[in-house]
């Protein structure tokens, strides 16, 4: 997906920029995409967005850059601020190739269905869930290769040899592996005590499945789980501030590694700036919560 910079910026102002200034302001916006980290960077732009405001840190950033590069001072509108922020997310993720900053922005754009008017450019959105929704699928697969003569080797007390050097090796004990976690979640998701409520139930199971999961992109056998724990609910939905309180009995307060992280974040602290605004009015069904969930719980799992 391509972004032109210059067309971003002078859709959002009434007197557009000169060319020498739009041309400056992609040039220090491409130089700084290469020094940020590109979680924070994404963060950063969820915050701007489920809060509604302008980054106002980017602001002074680029601000300072331009009077450093140029020796003269620039003013940023603050509706420049989206499109800046949003050229510099998609350069850096697009860049960079990582999976987990493109997954920390679909989580939170997943949040804004429905409220697309809060979304700057939406189209950026379509591309982060269906790019990030094909690489989870990519990544997780696991060569399939023939395991049953080794394990019944050793069902057999035949000395078997494995060289964990060759390839074929590694993708036969990981199939195994894979296997013996998905059954062993399975029963554990049905041993698993009755919750006060659903939204706690969901929670725990949930946790359940993503602390024991070996690796982060088990993804397809752990969305056949997520199906499997909301089979039965209603299509009912509730704010997150009743989930809040439904979910209290069960949630430990604890720091979320990434921002992105919003759900758990508003769950697990009383202070988090979120349950003060509009954020805590959303409304998601037993379903949404669950997926939305699952995609921070795994993000979390990954940068612990």
């Amino acid at each position: 997906m391509e972004m032109n910079l210059k067309d971003m910026l002078t859709d959002n102002l009434v007197v557009p920029f000169e060319d020498e200034i739009l041309n400056r302001l992609e040039q220090i916006c491409q130089k700084y995409s290469d020094e940020l980290d590109a979680s924070e960077m994404a963060s950063r732009y969820i915050n701007s967005v489920l809060m509604n405001e302008s980054d106002l840190d980017l602001k002074e950033t680029i601000e300072g850059k331009y009077q450093a590069e140029y020796k003269t001072s620039i003013h940023l509108p603050k509706c420049v601020m989206r499109p800046l922020t949003v050229y510099i997310v998609h350069r850096m993720i697009t860049n960079e190739g990582d999976i987990w900053p493109y997954l920390a922005i679909r989580n939170c754009l997943a949040l804004c269905v429905g409220e697309f008017e809060r979304v700057p450019y939406p189209e950026f959105f379509i591309y982060v869930v269906d790019y990030t929704d094909a690489l989870l699928k990519s990544k997780s697969k696991i060569e399939t290769v023939d395991d049953k003569s080794f394990m019944k080797g050793l069902f057999h007390d035949k000395y078997t040899t494995l060289d964990l050097s060759k390839k074929e090796s590694q993708d036969m004990m990981k199939n195994i592996v894979r296997d013996a976690w998905y059954y062993r979640i399975q029963n554990q998701l049905l041993d698993l005590p009755e919750a006060d409520n659903l939204y706690a139930r969901i929670y725990k199971m949930l946790k359940d499945l993503v602390d024991s999961m070996p690796w982060e992109l088990h993804n397809e056998q752990s969305l056949s789980q997520i199906r499997q724990i909301t089979k039965q609910a209603k299509p009912n939905k509730i704010t997150i501030r009743q989930i809040v309180e439904k979910v209290s009995s069960v949630v430990d307060e604890y720091a979320c590694l990434d921002d992105s992280s919003v759900l758990l974040r508003v769950m697990s602290n009383s202070q988090d700036n979120l349950r003060s605004s509009g954020f805590m009015d959303k409304q998601l069904s037993a379903k949404e919560f669950a997926l939305y969930l699952y995609y921070e719980l795994l993000l979390e799992k990954h940068y612990e």
